[in-house]
């Protein structure tokens, strides 16, 4: 049987925007396990996306904002009782850790962006279709060079972005396990509730349930309804639709 699927739904822009980042590095990391064109031009089209993205938006203010405010949390929890304090230790120091990094950076990703072989092929992989050969005959005999040359560069340019995985992973790593997930159910595929001071929506449902959650909201509700295929497209299911919530 087929285990549950966890989807996961933002609920600001600076969460959605984290969520993305997480979500291209792993494509960075796994265009690494097998080195070929594809993987490459994958490994290539993440890099550019991710580069993209931190343009748009302070992603590094935004997160030396949310370290502070989980850090403060941590605090917090060391005046509960029961608390593992030595755990409890250890996660303050990896967010002050992070936090610093952060800090003594004054953009992220800058050396990317000065690379001058990412600078001549960057440009190409906005363009449908143009990372062809004809394209770009640099990136294609950088491809050609020994495996262990690509890995090395890919290992190399990925490197430059350490201080913003580490403190994208901790961040996340403190929203996801701040928050267990709870069994509700929603009625005939209709669930809602309050959203304040939350970021993060996780729903995991069984697979044999065969519907998928969306979400809409604003800061203060959010709403669940489970769609279902159809012969016609998708439609809202009118059964009771029970799952695993966690809002963080």
């Amino acid at each position: 049987m087929a285990e549950a699927f966890t989807y996961q739904f933002p609920l600001n822009e600076t969460s959605r925007a984290y969520l993305r980042i997480e979500q291209l590095l792993l494509r960075c990391h796994q265009a690494m396990q097998h080195i070929n064109e594809q993987s490459c031009l994958s490994y290539f089209a993440a890099l550019f996306d991710l580069l993209e993205l931190l343009e748009r938006a302070d992603v590094r203010q935004d997160l030396i904002k949310d370290l502070e405010v989980q850090q403060k949390e941590l605090a917090r929890w060391a005046t509960y009782p029961n608390v593992d304090l030595e755990a409890l230790a250890k996660l303050e120091a990896a967010n002050q850790h992070c936090l610093t990094n952060l800090r003594s950076q004054n953009r992220l990703a800058n050396c990317l962006k000065s690379d001058k072989f990412l600078s001549g092929i960057r440009q190409r992989f906005s363009i449908p279709g143009g990372n062809c050969c004809f394209d770009l005959p640099q990136l294609y005999h950088w491809m050609n060079l020994p495996a262990e040359k690509c890995l090395g560069d890919m290992k190399n340019w990925l490197r430059q972005l350490d201080i913003l995985a580490g403190a994208i992973a901790q961040l996340m790593h403190l929203i996801r396990d701040g928050k267990p997930f709870q069994r509700v159910i929603a009625r005939k595929g209709f669930y809602q509730a309050s959203a304040e001071n939350l970021q993060l929506l996780r729903i995991s449902c069984a697979p044999e349930q065969t519907v998928f959650p969306t979400v809409s909201g604003n800061k203060h509700r959010f709403t669940i309804r489970f769609m279902q295929h159809t012969d016609s497209g998708t439609a809202a299911t009118e059964n009771d639709i029970e799952f695993l919530l966690s809002a963080s």
